[in-house]
């Protein structure tokens, strides 16, 4: 992938963060500017099948990819025709209610968070829940990336992508109308926002969000960050080592942009074993002080890029509660595939969700 484009604060974030909402995995890159102007090469591979495969089981159309959205890609967005008949011209960023009614399944949220990213549908809120008789009702508080909705055509596409999705490889003759499910789509009221209240979660000094304190904490690998002030007379060089992982590059890259460090030149690196090596040459820092807070504060994005709660007890005595928490950028943006990589292991683990909220 090569990008040649104006320089910004936080465009290798931006950059990353894309490819990472693709489903791509980083092997090689390097990132340059010269004040003005950003040069980026970077070389990606698609998710292996070993860490998709139950992603693309009980595919009932066989249709997109797990690892890449639809056809039509985000930097198509908008490129309709509304001038043609009967296509009402659409306001951008408008919250519509997805709201989907069906029995209840192991792996039921994740496959249609699938559906819904594979429609470049993004997902502000959710409230999900099931009912006593094992009907599960879902309500997504959705926005379209085509910028197409309320358009029928669009609705229509979206209401059969998902009922595909629920129905599986259920035949309508042998399952009840609850199998089949149901799938409506309307505007949003006008007091519901894309987010509940403050933003509570989002603390840029990461106290907000406390560390993993579960058995797993101890499969994180560990990160090693060093400063190199002799590399090079004009930068201060920040040498990253760590185990590679999903998502990786954009935890650095976003680290950076919260902190405001300017990236004149940044190189990406496999090496044998699993190992990454990432370095970044940022405006010279000579304050002992400062090199030791980016230092922590780096090394804290690459080990614990989400905080994961668990409590042995949710709403009732039968029921766990996970909690998992992904910081905000400073722009606002979360971590992109939390919701559909959090329910694809939930799927794997087998594990059944009966009320969440997002």
């Amino acid at each position: 992938v090569r990008v040649t484009c104006p320089d910004k604060t936080g465009l290798a974030a931006d950059i990353a963060r894309t490819l990472f909402d693709f489903g791509l995995v980083t092997v090689k890159g390097d990132f340059a500017t010269d004040g003005k102007w950003a040069f980026v090469l970077v070389t990606v591979k698609k998710l292996t099948l070993s860490s998709m495969n139950l992603a693309a089981q009980d595919d009932p159309g066989g249709g997109s990819s797990p690892g890449f959205p639809s056809s039509r890609s985000p930097s198509s967005h908008g490129l309709g025709d509304p001038s043609s008949a009967g296509v009402i011209e659409p306001k951008p960023g408008t919250l519509y209610i997805l709201t989907v009614e069906v029995e209840d399944r192991v792996g039921l949220l994740h496959d249609v968070t699938q559906e819904l990213w594979a429609c470049e549908l993004t997902v502000h809120r959710a409230h999900i829940s099931t009912s006593p008789a094992d009907l599960a009702v879902d309500m997504f508080y959705i926005t379209d990336e085509r910028n197409e909705l309320p358009n029928e055509q669009r609705v229509a596409e979206i209401s059969a992508n998902v009922r595909a999705v629920l129905r599986g490889k259920r035949r309508s003759m042998d399952a009840s109308a609850a199998a089949l499910g149901n799938v409506q789509i309307s505007p949003a009221p006008h007091f519901v926002s894309k987010t509940r209240g403050g933003n509570r979660l989002l603390d840029h000094s990461g106290t907000a969000l406390e560390k993993v304190e579960t058995a797993s904490a101890a499969h994180y690998s560990e990160a090693t960050v060093t400063v190199d002030n002799l590399m090079s007379k004009a930068h201060t060089v920040f040498q990253m080592r760590t185990r590679d992982r999903k998502g990786l590059l954009y935890d650095v890259l976003r680290a950076s942009k919260d902190l405001k460090v300017h990236i004149s030149y940044a190189k990406v690196e496999m090496r044998d074993k699993g190992q990454c090596e990432l370095d970044l040459f940022v405006a010279r820092c000579t304050n002992i002080n400062e090199q030791r807070y980016l230092c922590a504060r780096y090394k804290e994005n690459i080990e614990r890029p989400v905080s994961v709660q668990i409590k042995p007890s949710g709403v009732d005595e039968i029921t766990t509660e996970l909690r998992v928490i992904a910081p905000l950028d400073i722009a606002g943006f979360t971590r992109p595939r939390v919701l559909l990589d959090v329910t694809e292991a939930l799927r794997q683990l087998k594990v059944m969700v009966f009320k969440a909220d997002i």
